[in-house]
């Protein structure tokens, strides 16, 4: 089942059963001058949209398989139909998925019914992930950051010396490299990478293009920023004077990535694009979250004396998550720094 059909498949918020709905209104409420907050309410909103939408899912399985609906709570007490969801999850989302999934749901019940014992879900959550099969990329076989770097500038380069197939090609093959090569100079999540609009998180401070990620729109919900390097700021005034108009035609849009047919790109999309580019050209398949492992493994295995920006880079809230990697340090100076480190590429740039 795609991303999307598992969106659709839910059942909203407004439409869940009152004490449930209730219940996570009051997980998820600040404090005021009479109440304490909420055990949730300094989750990020992206965190929270993700609890909302599994919850919905499992809401969905639930009403279906008892053919029941609103007038009855979905609070997982029976752990065998848990495993029933997890079985039918297995038949149309990977292993990963399956194990996010669930810990999501477990997450949510324990923020949302905090008197109860879910233990025993968690204990599920923790055999998922036991299960799971090693990474399709082992360190030792990850592509480094500067090969994607200098893939994107490759990509911008070649399109302007081939003759496209089709209408456009040349100005979605520049989109391509540019998409590469900026995620490579900073490896954001791939929804915020799919959502930068002009003016907003995207824009330009004198000769500079700075992207700015709101904390609201981050995992961990902390305001991510990044000054981009010379040449990425060059490729973005390229792209914006020429090829973003062609794509553009007649639509009336500020979203930065733009398809062929005019439209925003979708997140996964833009997953899939990448992915597909990186199989082409390099032989492995990169997606965008593999950027930030490329990133950290990059840095520690070839610069250890840059070892202390991956935290800040990869934006964890946590020194534990990027602890493998030695972290530390800030956003702007560590994209800014890693750029200095590969601006020998900028030959594989041509004139472009």
């Amino acid at each position: 089942m795609s991303k999307v059909q598992t969106e659709r498949n839910r059942i909203p918020l407004h439409d869940w059963p009152e004490a449930d709905r209730h219940a996570w209104h009051t997980a998820i409420a600040p404090s005021d001058v009479f109440l304490d907050p909420g055990p949730a309410a300094k989750l990020s909103e992206v965190t929270k949209r993700g609890y909302e939408g599994t919850y919905g899912r499992w809401l969905r399985f639930l009403w279906l398989r008892k053919g029941t609906g609103p007038e009855h709570s979905g609070i997982p007490s029976d752990i065998s139909i848990v495993q029933e969801f997890i079985y039918i999850s297995e038949a149309r989302i990977s292993p990963v998925s399956v194990w996010s999934e669930v810990s999501r749901l477990h997450n949510f019940c324990y923020y949302t019914w905090p008197e109860q014992d879910w233990a025993p879900l968690r204990e599920i959550v923790n055999r998922l992930h036991q299960r799971l099969p090693p990474p399709s990329l082992s360190p030792g076989k990850i592509v480094s950051i500067d090969e994607l770097y200098a893939l994107g500038l490759y990509l911008m380069a070649r399109s302007s010396r081939v003759k496209p197939y089709r209408p456009l090609d040349d100005s979605v093959m520049y989109r391509d490299g540019l998409m590469i090569s900026l995620l490579a100079a900073a490896p954001v999540r791939c929804k915020n990478l799919a959502q930068l609009t002009l003016g907003r998180e995207l824009e330009r401070i004198d000769s500079t293009w700075v992207m700015t990620i709101p904390g609201e729109d981050t995992k961990n919900g902390l305001p991510f920023e990044v000054s981009f390097p010379e040449l990425i700021s060059r490729a973005i005034d390229i792209y914006l004077q020429e090829h973003r108009p062609r794509l553009q035609q007649s639509s009336d849009t500020d979203v930065f990535w733009l398809s062929k047919e005019a439209r925003p790109m979708a997140v996964h999309r833009i997953g899939q694009r990448i992915t597909q580019l990186t199989k082409r050209y390099l032989g492995k398949a990169i997606s965008p979250h593999r950027f930030r492992h490329a990133a950290a493994t990059s840095i520690a295995t070839h610069a250890p004396d840059l070892a202390p920006m991956i935290q800040p880079l990869l934006a964890h809230t946590s020194s534990r998550t990027a602890e493998r990697y030695y972290n530390k340090a800030s956003s702007r100076s560590a994209s800014l720094r890693i750029a200095d480190n590969i601006t020998s590429l900028k030959e594989r740039f041509g004139g472009s």
